[in-house]
């Protein structure tokens, strides 16, 4: 609140004005003499004796209001623009949709997918050509060594990006992404693979603990429940073959902790919110039968397992 279609709108006499600050990317209270102040220098009166005469506010009380409006970036100097006092990130992340193909049709997803299931279903492979992942690459990491940045954190998405044709993409990108760690060693480059979790063969697994990457699975519920809402028909795609690819994962970060690591995020519907402290339980109470890890290999003792929260 705060401003109109065109122009600023006045406060209510008396009244303190909160008012969004796009360079700071926040909320900025404001005092009715503030706003006055405010609302004078936007009409192009910059001169303070000319904004005190405008305002009938005295200069010592006007130098006051205008430097407390320059610390919160709402009046610049003239020789300084926005830009100069936007908070520069330290890191960058890329999503990189790889491909629109995927063999589950999640009642939800936002990505424009292809599906793969039905055979039927005519489908054109989408998955990105090698020379634009590299130069996507190279341009990124570039990128943030110009904006003097620390991290890259790529996330490789789809679609499925474990499915083969995408898989062979990630695995191509190996030998670019070591040779720009070569080239900008000032700069850690981060990697999740975000995946349904169906394709989590001990193939993939072994390959995966080669890559330096953190692994997010997505789980939409226990059994049954997962599977209806991710439309899951073959037994590949089905809840117990995803458990069993999260317990290689698992165990694969424990022969591996420096490559590999993992967790899973877990995608909640107004359907299935009220299932959700089952999830809860099933993922971390290590002393309840219903816990998922119970026969997995653990290295200290069972923990809890790592779990992301995203609400449809």
């Amino acid at each position: 609140e705060g401003y109109s279609d065109t122009k600023p709108r006045r406060p209510i006499r008396g009244d303190y004005l909160a008012v969004y600050n796009p360079v700071r990317s926040s909320l900025t209270t404001l005092t009715p003499e503030a706003w006055r102040v405010l609302s004078t220098v936007s009409q192009g009166i910059a001169n303070i004796q000319a904004v005190s005469q405008e305002t009938g506010f005295l200069l010592d009380y006007l130098q006051q209001i205008t430097a407390d409006l320059r610390s919160k970036a709402i009046l610049l100097p003239l020789d300084k623009t926005p830009v100069d006092e936007f908070h520069k990130p330290d890191e960058l992340e890329m999503y990189l949709g790889i491909t629109t193909k995927c063999n589950l049709c999640c009642d939800g997803c936002s990505v424009d997918i292809d599906q793969t299931v039905d055979e039927r279903i005519p489908t054109q492979p989408k998955t990105m050509e090698v020379a634009t992942l590299q130069l996507l690459l190279e341009e990124t990491v570039h990128s943030a060594s110009m904006e003097k940045m620390e991290k890259v954190r790529l996330k490789w998405a789809g679609g499925e990006p474990l499915l083969p044709d995408s898989f062979r993409l990630i695995m191509q990108a190996k030998e670019v992404i070591g040779r720009l760690r070569e080239q900008y060693p000032d700069i850690q480059i981060g990697q999740t693979i975000v995946t349904n979790g169906t394709f989590l063969t001990e193939e993939v697994v072994a390959a995966l603990s080669r890559l330096d990457v953190h692994v997010s699975v997505s789980l939409w519920g226990l059994g049954e429940i997962n599977d209806k809402v991710r439309g899951a028909s073959r037994t590949q795609d089905k809840y117990p073959n995803i458990l069993a690819g999260i317990q290689r994962l698992h165990e694969a970060s424990i022969d591996h902790p420096k490559n590999l690591t993992y967790n899973i995020n877990h995608v909640i519907r107004p359907d299935t919110a009220s299932h959700f402290a089952d999830f809860v339980t099933a993922l971390w109470d290590t002393e309840n039968d219903k816990f998922i890890g119970r026969d997995w290999r653990w290295e200290k003792g069972k923990q809890p397992i790592h779990i992301g929260i995203v609400f449809l």
